[in-house]
């Protein structure tokens, strides 16, 4: 496989993106609040996405059925809307640093709902690998 387009890579490279998009969103933050500064990130997401689904996908609209439209937009509301309003504004009270030792938090949040609701099971090797990042 292409060493660009290895799963280590883009796992480095959106730990990389991710660490700039936050700075950048704590500066944006200093003077836009929290739900507007949501809001402008979803538009300007809504608008580099839509022209990137037919290309990549073929289609705008996939055919799926009801019930994943609906987890979907449970999903996105839930996700994209409440989560990020939240995080900006503990960006906002706590600052880059502390917020991201707060989201730490996000990796076991992950494994355990993923254990709880879907009944995935990460093998020993994981689970020390984890802990360990989680005491890095």
């Amino acid at each position: 496989m292409d060493i660009l387009l290895s799963g280590e890579s883009c796992a480095l490279a959106s730990a990389l993106f991710w660490a700039i998009a936050v700075v950048l969103f704590k500066k944006c933050g200093d003077e836009v609040p929290p739900l507007t500064l949501n809001l402008f990130k979803s538009v300007v997401a809504l608008l580099v996405f839509l022209p990137a689904v037919p290309l990549l996908e073929g289609s705008l609209v996939p055919d799926r059925p009801a019930r994943e439209w609906l987890l979907l937009a449970g999903s996105g509301i839930l996700g994209v809307t409440a989560a990020d309003t939240c995080f900006f504004a503990a960006l906002n009270r706590l600052g880059a640093g502390l917020t991201a030792i707060v989201d730490c938090l996000y990796a076991p949040s992950m494994i355990f709902f993923a254990h709880l609701m879907l009944a995935e099971r990460l093998p020993a090797l994981a689970l020390i690998g984890t802990a360990m990042i989680l005491t890095g």
